[in-house]
């Protein structure tokens, strides 16, 4: 369908043509008048397209149509559902003349608006109403405005993709079954995607039910997507920083390709982004900014607006600006690091070329060796289109709560077969059986929710139904956060989790909007940390507790299929030349991946793959080579795990990556235990997964966020490391909470369909198995990958010993740091002290008993004395118990043979008595010490998210 002169098109009323030719709308591309066309005709639209292809258009023209036609509609007409609240002001900037030319009134309601204009806009609503998922929550329950919502007779919802694989989609699939069932007449939906892999089940998603038509666009959006391996070079203006040659290169690089300004950088985690923009301003002195969602709304527009303007060269963004927020024209995107999936590289390299009718261009800034393949993999997957699928969950428990409550608040009583009708109607809930409903208004009941009439089957409002709606109405996890402050403007920069905090301290630099800043005061009570900005180039990235995206199953097994076809073609040119080809790697490139292979025959003979199952085990460790991509392979770990464990006894910690596992084993291993785990425990694990799962730390995180949506626990109070909340949330096993929580783990971090087919691949021969026995924990170039897994704070930093400058920073952090010291001799002392009055005093005794056998634990730990009093009158103590006993007795000895220094190294971020005692009998001096500390908590940075201990 070719496009066409607007003032041509007899389906738009000739007001609004005229009106649109005006401000510049002078054609309507194909899928524009594809909607002119089909809204005709059918309840739900489904339009699937790139970034700037004009869907924004597509469905508001439809609707102005309707408005202008129709001449005096009641308000509120339409209502735009956007993810976030930056689309909100993007599409209202973007409109509101048009709107308001036809004589309407369009408006934005969301978290931030104040109560003053809210009251206004219940009383004289706007014909077009801009908002949010979770802003609809509180529409659908206001008595005023609930009166306005009956005259709805469209509904947009933006970026469905963005919501559909989370709990946000449910939510709002079932809230607009609410409000299909308080308007007096049947809406309209249309909903608006980027390319997705399957938008068929995209259309039933979102349609409720209804008829439904998908537009897909005819022309293919080109693509120009390069991943360039940068090589270590002497930057010589850069000589004697502290940098690794590796990381400035890398930089070195991105500056060159954006000092001429319109580049889009982005990240996979907000640290990543911290670090970039830090060392691109300060070292480069490049004019870059940079953009997540842990900065503050007033940081985030002034960023959007100083790019647009021409003022900055780049922005460093994470998925924030992955959507279609305009920021003006953008030239070229930069993927620092692989970007994890077709579908969001796809996204993010069409912000450049924001037309169609332009070529986007992107280019991938690999890590490493696997880094490079893996992005090489989905450069080719996302120029051919093959994308991840869009999965979600049925019949999540907790925001069906969440809706059942609302809609008891309106209807004061309502019939169990009615809400079943009702919200069975949304297609994540199509197969919610009746018995499955009933069992979770039962337990609303026991919780005080809502009441349950369980003779006639009648729901009412209970005691708590109005608090527990209110505050419950997000379905995003909830995380605490301290506001950071500049002290100079006393404006919000942006934000920092909880969990960090315990790591900051006056005088500390850290890195916030690119920046480093100063830390002046850190406020508990008020939940604000107070800085000034710092002329120093140092700063430490903060940590955010986040999750990087996971790698697609069919993705790792393309790249076990890649590895396979690189080695038939280790002796065969013209075969080469054609991969080489197909792929798009330049010489270079292809050179480091080939060097990789023949290196990995010449060590073991033999090379992981598609169709080799490759196992390396030594004393105590293994590595499965396995390509189930990141769900999977989480799943299979934790199914290794739990059937060592039940077949042998072992204690076990295990790491996985997209493409292999690893365990580490308390017991000697062998290859016959080694085959046994692979054909016979997993296959027992795999039938007891749930127990699996609900040893999980993954579960224990779930349990809570669910038990905050489902009112069981306060909002605010969430505290995933609160193990007495956990063990109280494990009393309601077998319950709604507990299937939810299971369900919801699996959903997020598990792909037990793959690991199935795994097993059934191994038991049945289909797949080769090697097992190899090695020595010294001394594995192959391709299994060793597991331990090289990049991460940007360790990788900054020069891997030769650091400058004095970095030594003398930790110094400092550590000598100030707090430790809490009690004796175990006598259990009667304790006491908290900074490191340095322990320097000072040189030794130091217990002042009742004069014991020098004294543990030392992190100043916040206040559970331990208790414990130690269990463990002395011999009483039974739980695994944790056991654990906090062992630290106690070894560090106390550690404290004996070396005094202040055994301080010193515990004070050091996840450094545990084991190894304090390898750096404190390694280490020389005091310099030494710190430099074995500083390696010690970067090595913890790179791991702390994966390794689980059972």
């Amino acid at each position: 369908m070719k496009n066409m002169n607007i003032l041509d098109v007899d389906d738009l009323d000739i007001k609004l043509r005229r009106v649109l030719s005006s401000y510049g709308y002078t054609n309507l591309n194909e899928i524009q008048l594809k909607a002119m066309k089909y809204v005709k005709h059918v309840d739900s639209l489904l339009i699937v397209a790139p970034t700037g292809a004009g869907k924004t258009e597509a469905a508001f023209f439809p609707i102005l149509n309707s408005l202008v036609k129709e001449g005096n509609a009641k308000p509120i007409y339409a209502l735009y559902i956007t993810p976030l609240r930056a689309l909100n002001r993007d599409i209202f900037r973007r409109l509101k003349n048009i709107v308001n030319k036809l004589n309407y009134r369009m408006e934005i309601r969301h978290g931030d608006t104040p109560e003053k204009i809210r009251r206004r806009m219940a009383l004289r609503p706007p014909h077009i109403l801009i908002t949010t998922p979770e802003t609809l929550q509180f529409l659908l329950v206001g008595k005023r405005i609930r009166e306005w919502l009956r005259n709805i007779q469209w509904i947009v919802v933006d970026e469905l993709h963005e919501i559909m694989d989370n709990k946000r989609g449910l939510q709002l699939t079932l809230s607009l079954e609410r409000l299909r069932d308080i308007t007096y007449k049947k809406f309209k939906r249309i909903a608006l995607s980027a390319t997705i892999s399957n938008p068929l089940e995209a259309a039933k998603y979102i349609s409720g039910g209804t008829t439904y038509e998908i537009i897909l666009l005819s022309k293919r959006k080109n693509y120009d997507i390069k991943v360039e391996l940068v090589h270590p070079q002497e930057i010589k203006e850069l000589k004697g920083e502290i940098f690794s040659q590796e990381f400035i290169s890398r930089i070195y690089r991105i500056y060159r390709l954006a000092k001429n300004g319109g580049v889009l950088i982005f990240t996979n985690t907000r640290d990543t982004a911290e670090v970039l923009g830090n060392v691109l301003r300060n070292i480069f002195s490049l004019k870059v900014r940079v953009h997540h969602g842990s900065l503050s709304r007033e940081e985030r527009i002034e960023v959007e607006e100083e790019f647009k303007k021409g003022e900055i060269k780049a922005v460093i963004a994470t998925s924030s600006l992955e959507l279609g927020i305009d920021i003006g024209h953008i030239n070229l995107v930069i993927q620092y690091s692989s970007p994890r999936q077709a579908i969001r590289l796809v996204q993010r390299v069409g912000r450049a070329g924001h037309k169609l009718s332009k070529v986007s261009r992107g280019i991938i800034i690999p890590l490493e060796i696997e880094d490079l393949i893996e992005s090489t993999i989905l450069a080719r997957r996302a120029r051919r289109g093959d994308l991840e699928e869009i999965t979600y969950e049925e019949n999540a428990l907790d925001v069906l709560s969440h809706q059942i409550a609302g809609l008891v608040m309106t209807r004061r009583e309502i019939s169990l077969e009615d809400i079943h009708n009702l919200f069975s109607k949304a297609f994540p809930y199509k197969n919610l059986s009746f018995s499955e409903l009933r069992n979770l208004v039962i337990f609303l009941d026991r919780l005080g929710i809502i009441r349950f009439d369980r003779i006639n089957n009648i729901v009412r409002r209970g005691r708590r139904t109005l608090e527990y709606y209110f505050s419950s109405a997000s379905t995003i996890p909830e995380r605490s956060t301290f506001d950071v402050i500049d002290l100079a403007s006393r404006r919000i920069i942006g934000k920092l989790d909880t969990y960090y905090i315990p790591f900051l301290e006056s005088g500390k630099d850290i890195i916030l909007s690119g920046r480093t800043w100063t830390i002046q005061h850190v406020d508990m009570d008020m939940g604000k940390v107070e800085v000034k900005m710092s002329n120093g180039n140092i700063g430490e990235p903060p940590i955010w507790i986040g999750e990087m995206l996971p790698v697609s199953w069919k993705t790792a097994r393309e790249i076990g299929a890649f590895y396979r076809r690189v080695f038939e073609a280790l002796t065969n040119e013209n075969l080469a030349a054609k991969l080489r080809e197909e792929y798009f790697l330049d010489k270079e490139s292809f050179q480091e991946v080939f060097s990789l292979i023949k290196r990995q025959v010449e060590d073991i003979g033999s090379i992981p793959s598609d169709k080799n199952i490759l196992v390396e085990y030594s004393d105590k460790m293994f590595i499965i080579n396995t390509f189930l991509g990141t769900r999977g392979n989480n799943a299979l770990s934790l199914l290794l795990a739990y059937a060592l464990r039940g077949f042998y006894g072992s204690t076990v910690k295990f790491f996985s990556d997209p493409y292999r596992v690893l365990i580490v084993t308390s017991m000697n291993l062998d290859r016959e235990k080694i085959e046994t785990i692979l054909t016979k425990g997993l296959k027992w694990a795999f039938n007891n997964y749930r127990e699996a799962i609900r040893d999980s730390n993954a579960y224990n995180l779930k349990l809570i966020q669910v038990a905050q949506r489902m009112g069981i626990i306060e909002k605010g109070k969430i505290d995933s490391r609160d193990k007495n909340l956990v063990k109280y949330l494990r009393f309601m096993k077998n319950t709604p909470l507990d299937e939810e929580a299971i369900r919801e783990t699996m959903v997020e971090y598990f792909n037990f369909r793959v690991v199935k087919d795994f097993i059934k691949k191994i038991n049945s021969n289909k797949v080769s198995l090697t097992i190899v026995k090695r020595k010294n924990n001394k594995f192959s170039p391709i299994s060793s990958l597991i331990f090289a897994k990049p991460s940007v704070k360790s990788d900054i930093i020069a891997s030769r010993v650091p400058i004095p400058k970095v030594i003398e920073i930790v110094k400092k952090r550590l000598i100030n740091s707090r430790v809490r010291l009690l004796c175990i001799h006598c259990l009667r002392w304790e006491i908290t002290l900074p490191i340095s009055y322990i320097r000072e005093q040189g030794t130091l005794t217990c002042p009742i008993c004069g014991s020098k056998a004294l543990a030392i634990f992190p100043s916040y730990r206040d559970d331990i004395l208790n414990t130690l009093r269990k463990w002395r009158k011999g009483e039974k103590l739980s695994n944790d118990e056991k654990r906090v006993v062992e630290r106690a007795r070894t560090s106390a000895a550690l404290f004996i043979s070396y005094g202040y220094k055994a301080a010193l190294v515990l004070a050091g971020r996840g450094v545990g008595p084991i190894t304090a005692k390898r750096i404190l009998s390694l280490s020389k001096d005091e310099n030494q010490l710190v430099k074995e500390v500083f390696e010690a908590e970067t090595n913890y940075s790179r791991n702390r998210h994966f390794w689980t201990e059972n």
